[in-house]
């Protein structure tokens, strides 16, 4: 028996020595193999050969034996596009047709079953987890920044999660959080918190690792800033999910306290950033607006006011 032998590219002939050469002959391929499959031949001792070969997936034998009888082989839906293929084998947990197609092509190429193709990508998953928690462990920001420029990519650009390898930051608002955005904008636009906070969203937009379409380059973009920018960048993407709140008994979250508090936003601060105007205290019924004006008002002033409620 003689040991399996690969193809070579350039020379795909197999010389053996046998006494029925035309049992052998009957045996081999037509069409001549390609350098991926792999042979054996078994030589008996009356000197009839056994030829096995290994395709390098099913699709290519199927298409060598549809070109060897003069059939055009059908396409496979799988390999039909790239792009397609790529976004379907990160799919995240979904069963759509994208990820469809990728299973399809693992299996057509690796024989692998679902649960096969579930153990490995498990499997990659702890490996990466493993490397982020080594750099971790030495000092490094390697997660951190993984995580901000994922989020800031697909929230404030169009990549997917098969893109990036995380799923993007759902956010459950209810009814009452949720934002009436064209109804608050007028009393909020204007307001030097709100013209802030565009200016630095603008800022990462118009970066390098916001704009650059091949994802890898545009990490190495993102890895090479400077940590002030970095800063920034999770700043904002902290900012993109802040729910909204309020000092009112009901939508009262402590937390958002704490944090002003820790960032040292006091009263002067916080009213650089935002100053009531008359849209403002426009909002309170005119018995509200009274109580407001004290201290701000004279009582001359306060007392020529009507304080009728509305």
């Amino acid at each position: 028996m003689l040991p399996p032998q690969r193809f070579g590219c350039d020379d795909h002939r197999l010389r053996i020595n046998c006494d029925k050469p035309s049992e052998l002959s009957k045996a081999l391929p037509k069409k001549t193999p390609d350098a991926s499959i792999l042979a054996t031949i078994e030589i008996e001792n009356d000197g009839q050969a056994t030829v096995r070969f290994w395709w390098k997936s099913l699709s290519a034998e199927r298409e060598a034996h549809a070109e060897e009888n003069g059939k055009k082989p059908k396409p496979n839906p799988a390999q039909e596009d790239p792009e397609v293929l790529q976004e379907g084998a990160l799919a995240m947990g979904g069963h759509s047709d994208q990820d469809k197609k990728a299973r399809a092509l693992v299996r057509d190429e690796h024989g692998l079953t679902a649960s096969g193709l579930q153990v490995i990508r498990s499997q990659r998953r702890d490996l990466l987890r493993a490397i982020l928690l080594k750099d971790a462990g030495v000092g490094g920001t390697l997660a951190r920044d993984y995580l901000t420029f994922a989020q800031l990519r697909q929230e404030l650009g169009d990549d997917s999660s098969s893109k990036t390898g995380l799923p993007r930051f759902v956010v459950s608002y209810t009814q009452a959080d949720s934002e009436p955005v064209d109804e608050v904008r007028p009393y909020c636009e204007d307001q030097l918190a709100a013209q802030y906070w565009k200016s630095a969203v603008e800022d990462l937009l118009g970066r390098p690792f916001m704009i650059l379409d091949d994802v890898p380059e545009a990490f190495e973009a993102y890895l090479a800033l400077d940590e002030g920018t970095k800063a920034q960048a999770a700043a904002v993407l902290a900012g993109l999910k802040v729910v909204r709140s309020c000092n009112a008994r009901g939508y009262q979250i402590p937390l958002h306290d704490k944090i002003a508090e820790v960032a040292g936003a006091d009263a002067a601060q916080i009213r650089r950033f935002w100053q009531p105007d008359q849209s403002f205290v426009s909002l309170f019924p005119k018995l509200k607006r009274m109580e407001l004006c004290v201290g701000f008002v004279d009582r001359p002033s306060r007392a020529s006011l009507s304080v009728k409620p509305d």
